[in-house]
């Protein structure tokens, strides 16, 4: 409607780099295939809690992510974590670690 053949062209805009769709692209295949794992894993441990709800190929349903978006994925941290234990008191692990690294300094 503005003279942009679609909604990327206006968002690129604003940027400065000449080259930013070329490299946009770029990064997009070096970090898919990480994202296909990541998304491999996350359905496998969707599957393993809601058994065959989840499609071995469809698009996984917004709402078992943790909100109706599917933005923040913070609600399925119990489900997907591979060592929960790990976790339930990070906070005071990293005090530990940074404390040990501090008096190596």
């Amino acid at each position: 409607m503005n003279g942009f053949a679609d909604a990327s062209e206006y968002y690129l805009l604003e940027y400065t780099d000449e080259c930013i769709k070329e490299k946009l692209k770029h990064y997009n295949r070096r970090l898919r295939p990480l994202y296909e794992q990541l998304h491999a894993y996350i359905r496998s441990k969707l599957r393993k809690k809601y058994g065959n709800c989840i499609s071995e190929t469809a698009p996984i349903p917004a709402h078992l992510l943790g909100d109706i978006s599917a933005q923040k994925w913070g609600g399925i941290g119990p489900i997907t974590l591979p060592y929960p234990e790990a976790f339930e008191d990070l906070s005071e692990n990293l005090k530990k670690q940074v404390g040990f690294l501090l008096k190596l300094v």
